[in-house]
């Protein structure tokens, strides 16, 4: 067997157009990973949020705020938060557990 040659390589590869994949895109691209590559089976980008409406929710944004929607950024993190288990510190020690507690979300730089 032969060893393959590439052409190309890239630090991020994101598999899928669709919301997900383009908010991974873009987050990985804005926290400095700058060789970022997406790639999408089908001729139309978007997956299968192109068809869905393709909502994304973005907590107590600008255009929010003047249609007078109560959102805010406290209210997103507790939106979050698994409904089964009050807090973080109540969370059985397992796999999911640990997930979750290193996860965290910071204030936006800027209004949106």
């Amino acid at each position: 067997m032969t060893a393959q040659q590439w052409d190309y390589s890239f630090d991020v590869v994101v598999v899928g157009s669709g919301n997900g994949g383009q908010t991974a895109a873009l987050c990985s691209y804005e926290m400095g990973t700058k060789d970022v590559l997406v790639i999408e089976k089908s001729h139309l980008y978007g997956g299968t949020s192109s068809i869905s409406g393709g909502g994304v929710w973005i907590p107590g944004n600008r255009y929010a705020k003047e249609a007078g929607a109560e959102d805010s950024f406290d209210k997103a993190k507790q939106s979050l938060q698994p409904k089964r288990f009050p807090s973080i510190n109540s969370m059985p020690t397992s796999r999911m557990a640990q997930k979750w507690s290193t996860f965290s979300m910071r204030e936006p730089k800027s209004d949106i």
